[in-house]
């Protein structure tokens, strides 16, 4: 029998509290070095960071930014459709990428 790390047990008890998925370190880490190369992008990335954190965001575990977990499931199952396997789908960063990419064009050309 296997252990759980003091980690995983964090993880898991915000997972549970907060109703949603936890994104998983590799996953986040692949999401920076999209980013990291696009210094562009880090404007728009913060700014849509700061639109979709719900309220008082530091007031409650996991004491993240995150979006509304059923926002986030909206969002998802209308960009990819409804999964098969039950759980929500991973977002590749290219397309992440794509949205901050259409998020700026958008922003920029609403000023014009």
């Amino acid at each position: 029998m296997r252990l759980a790390s003091p980690v995983r047990l964090r993880i898991q008890k915000c997972r549970a509290r907060s109703g949603g998925p936890v994104i998983a370190a590799g996953e986040g880490l692949r999401v920076m070095a999209a980013l990291a190369v696009r210094p562009r992008l880090w404007p728009t990335a913060v700014r849509q960071l700061r639109l979709m954190a719900p309220r008082r965001w530091w007031a409650s575990p996991p004491y993240l930014p995150r979006p509304d977990p059923d926002y986030l499931h909206f969002r998802l199952r209308s960009m990819y459709g409804d999964a098969a396997t039950g759980h929500e789908p991973e977002v590749p960063p290219r397309d992440l990428v794509a949205y901050l990419e259409w998020c700026r064009s958008w922003r920029v050309s609403s000023r014009l």
